[in-house]
């Protein structure tokens, strides 16, 4: 076995020759791959634009059922509360009907 090397002069006239073969359509590739690449990142970032619209969408949706849970649970707590405040107990609604019975029986139509 020899451990030659090959000429630098070799490697050289290889590659012009793959470059005259193959350039103009390695040239082409690249071109493609860069328009690709190019095109990937402006999706990329359409991408990430329209996440950031998104979820500053989302929060302010949040924040709005928020407010408005809030406000019915205060509407319905003042509902609830004028309810129980007019609510009349079994003892005020026997002295009213009592009072009722007094008057129609002192008060002959």
């Amino acid at each position: 076995m020899s451990d030659k090397k090959p000429a630098a002069g070799s490697d050289n006239d290889v590659l012009r020759i793959r470059d005259i073969l193959f350039g103009e359509q390695m040239h082409d590739y690249s071109n493609r791959f860069a328009a690709n690449d190019n095109r990937m990142n402006d999706l990329q970032a359409q991408l990430n634009s329209q996440r950031e619209h998104f979820d500053q969408q989302m929060q302010q949706a949040q924040a709005h059922t928020q407010r408005q849970i809030e406000e019915l649970k205060a509407a319905l707590t003042a509902r609830l509360d004028q309810l129980a405040f007019d609510k009349t107990t079994r003892a005020d609604l026997g002295a009213m009907l009592v009072e009722l019975g007094e008057s129609i029986r002192r008060d002959p139509a």
